[in-house]
């Protein structure tokens, strides 16, 4: 399973091959070994894209590489099934996550129940955690997003910015409380790599009026106004959404 969690696929089958051929050496044939390694291999990509897929899709390509391992590898069948839970009650799941996220956010809360439902989040504490983590963090999300909007309206620079550093503070006191009372639902790489998304949607919905100060800026002299000067702006922003995380 630490295979798994390697950046890439050549640097979890250096980790995997020495390994496999020192244990299994005298045991098994080379073209098992190779056909355990290839199925690996399999099993490192759907993690990586099984939410695309879909749970079912991934489900079922899971099921079919795991019996493949206990069919022509030999695994013992409780090691088969044990790799089969990790994918079902970890991996999978996930796929919720990733299809959040790829929507840019814009899930309704009221259908965040289906969506774990759908991706096979067992109805324990763990799921409801899930659950309202995921509604609160829409919502967040979705108040910035109409906040934004308003904000592009104005007609004072100075207003504006006024408007636009209040929503981001609130948004990341409100990501934040919600990483706080509901986190626990994702192991510790996963909440970081969550609060990274959350921070970046953060920043793209903020650019089009930091873009306009910027513009706003340029017209009363304040200053010469290009879009890497906004990107600089919004770069700034993340900064300091990272430092609040650090403290």
């Amino acid at each position: 399973m630490a295979a798994l969690r390697d950046p890439s696929w050549e640097a979890a089958h250096a980790r995997l091959r020495p390994r496999l051929d020192a244990v299994l050496a005298g045991r098994l044939s080379g073209a098992v070994v190779d056909r355990y390694v290839e199925l690996v291999k399999q099993l490192y990509l759907l993690a990586r894209v099984h939410g695309k897929l879909g749970f079912e899709r991934a489900h079922a390509k899971v099921l079919n590489v795991t019996n493949a391992m206990g069919q022509d590898c030999n695994m013992p069948n409780e090691v088969v099934i044990a790799l089969l839970s990790v994918f079902e009650d970890n991996v999978l799941p996930a796929g919720a996550l990733e299809h959040v996220v790829t929507g840019g956010w814009k899930l309704p809360p009221e259908e965040v129940p289906a969506l774990l439902l759908q991706y096979g989040w067992k109805d324990d504490a763990k799921r409801e955690h899930m659950q309202f983590l995921l509604c609160m963090l829409l919502r967040a999300v979705s108040d910035f997003r109409s906040e934004m909007q308003h904000t592009m309206e104005l007609q004072s620079t100075i207003e504006m910015e006024s408007r636009l550093s209040r929503a981001q503070e609130r948004v990341n006191n409100e990501t934040q409380r919600a990483m706080r009372k509901h986190g626990r639902a994702l192991p510790a790489a996963n909440a970081a790599g969550l609060q990274k998304e959350i921070d970046s949607i953060v920043s793209e919905l903020s650019k089009p009026c930091v873009e306009r100060i910027h513009l706003a800026r340029e017209g009363d002299g304040e200053g010469d106004v290009s879009t890497a000067a906004a990107d600089d702006e919004v770069a700034r922003f993340a900064q300091r959404l990272e430092a609040a995380h650090i403290d």
